[in-house]
């Protein structure tokens, strides 16, 4: 079965930005986590950690979203 391939999005002012923001919030967060990190049994370790993975899941949806990144990336032929 041939798939239709996603053609790789031109990217626009906006999305440049949003991108932009979700990968400050990215690095903040991890940033907290790393700050955090020498005491894996603290509540502030744990939701530190979450926050990170939340956001590297929301960048990586948004990067998904615009073809950037992932199985949503066309591939070169």
């Amino acid at each position: 079965m041939n798939q239709a391939r996603p053609t790789a999005a031109k990217l626009t002012p906006t999305s440049m930005r949003a991108i932009g923001k979700s990968y400050e919030r990215l690095r903040a967060a991890g940033k907290a986590y790393r700050a955090a990190h020498w005491d894996e049994t603290l509540t502030s370790t744990r939701l530190a950690r979450r926050l990170y993975r939340l956001e590297n899941a929301r960048h990586a949806g948004l990067l998904r979203s615009l073809h950037i990144y992932g199985s949503a990336r066309p591939k070169a032929s």
